[in-house]
């Protein structure tokens, strides 16, 4: 799929596809009108940021309980290389958080995966990542996290040590954590409806 702006919208219908009903198919059509009516809006990928340097940054979200049927959240994330979005995902996530912060940590899981993926494609392609890629996260708990030392907080201790595995990338110096204002962050798009100017403001930060 190339068109990203549609994502968190097919997302939400795929759950139904084995039974649609008729709530379901007007949905459909109304994406289909959505995307008849903005056949200009095209991926452009290229560019570049900080003089002649090609680099990855990167925007993390999650939506809290989005799911009312089990209580399960959804993650999502944005990947740009330079100035193009590269890479994109909107994911129900499996198990059911306690937090809102633990929620955000599993969506720096989901995209961390995609990070380090794709530093060994562009490793291959000689386009070596010399700085950490940036990861934009709206959640200041969870930076907290990321950033210390072994230690967790009590109310995060219930995780999975083996979910930790993203601080030992940032220890190392591939992935830093940035704190960004829920507003600019552009995967807002994918977690959940957005008013009309949110909405416009995002498909231009996809540079689409």
């Amino acid at each position: 799929m190339t068109r990203p702006d549609i994502a968190h919208a097919v997302q939400q219908l795929t759950q139904f596809a084995a039974d649609p009903g008729h709530i379901h198919w007007t949905a459909i059509k109304h994406i289909l009108h959505y995307l008849k009516g903005t056949q200009e809006l095209t991926l452009t990928l290229g560019g570049k940021l900080d003089g002649d340097t090609i680099k990855l940054h990167t925007f993390s979200n999650a939506d809290f309980v989005n799911s009312l049927d089990n209580g399960h959240s959804i993650s999502s994330y944005a990947i740009m290389l330079s100035t193009g979005t590269f890479s994109w995902s909107t994911k129900k996530q499996t198990a059911t958080a306690l937090l809102s912060s633990e929620v955000e940590y599993y969506a720096t899981i989901h995209v961390g995966h995609e990070i380090l993926w794709l530093h060994h494609l562009l490793t291959e392609l000689s386009i070596i990542q010399t700085n950490p890629t940036t990861l934009h996260i709206n959640n200041m708990a969870v930076i907290c996290i990321l950033t210390t030392p072994v230690e967790m907080s009590t109310q995060m201790c219930h995780i999975h040590l083996l979910y930790f595995w993203i601080k030992d990338e940032i220890m190392h110096k591939q992935i830093t954590s940035q704190h960004i204002i829920s507003a600019e962050n552009t995967a807002d798009i994918f977690t959940k409806g957005l008013s009309t100017n949110t909405y416009r403001h995002f498909i231009h930060s996809l540079r689409l």
